[in-house]
């Protein structure tokens, strides 16, 4: 095995390894929040558990690795190019890849926020119904309800603008490489087809890498949070 055959079989494992341990992740941590907006103490029990969230981790990240480590062993650069091996496995590879990082990211990303969007504002109801009318004041849990509510409701709005940019056109590169795979093209076709395929796997990256912006664009608690820490880092003490 060559040093390059090494490059290629590590940087496609790698690609694939990262995406679905990441998005792993990002499922547990919407799960959590899930149970701890649950009516049911039973559920809520399940909630903030960091004992099991580090064993969750841990058996996620050895999961994703058996999911993943195909590609160490079946990608080669044994005709010029980092291929998968030819016939049914890259078929399944390309596939595979569709459906685990393309098609199932956004609808597991819009159900888990619906149903925490949902989950709160049943919460929110109850505690209207249960609020003295005789006030007319809405109580200081309603309020943090409320608020809660409406920031869950514009990260729902701002996952979506970022999930389908990042995901769609995934799924449609890897399903068309898989079809066009035996077609005769031009090296001029060849060429657009390369900054096209590249700029597609740049945008995927793109749902990942900003959900720190879309906390911060839809939380004012976080972005309180962080400028009191760029604030605390760059003021100047003066010393007597």
């Amino acid at each position: 095995m060559n040093r390059f055959d090494k490059i290629c079989k590590i940087r496609y494992f790698a690609s694939l390894y990262t995406d679905t341990l990441a998005f792993t992740l990002f499922i547990l941590a919407s799960l959590d929040r899930l149970l701890e907006a649950q009516r049911s103490p039973a559920l809520r029990r399940w909630g903030g558990r960091v004992k099991l969230a580090y064993k969750l981790v841990f058996a996620c990240t050895i999961l994703c690795f058996v999911i993943s480590c195909h590609r160490l062993i079946l990608y080669s650069t044994s005709t010029g190019h980092c291929l998968a091996q030819a016939g049914i496995y890259a078929a399944f590879d390309n596939y595979f890849e569709s459906v685990v990082s393309g098609i199932c990211p956004p609808i597991i990303i819009l159900m888990l926020s619906y149903l925490l969007v949902r989950s709160v504002r049943e919460t929110i109801q109850r505690q209207t119904i249960s609020t003295n009318v005789e006030h007319n004041k809405p109580t200081p849990n309603l309020t943090f309800l409320r608020k809660t509510d409406k920031q869950l409701t514009m990260m729902l709005i701002w996952q979506t603008f970022v999930a389908i940019p990042a995901f769609i056109p995934y799924v449609a590169l890897l399903i068309y490489s898989s079809i066009s795979a035996n077609w005769s093209k031009s090296d001029e076709w060849l060429a657009w087809e390369n900054i096209v395929a590249e700029t597609i796997r740049l945008l995927s990256y793109t749902f990942f890498s900003t959900q720190f912006y879309v906390l911060i664009i839809s939380s004012h608690g976080i972005r309180k949070q962080v400028l009191n820490i760029f604030m605390k880092r760059y003021t100047i003490h003066p010393t007597t």
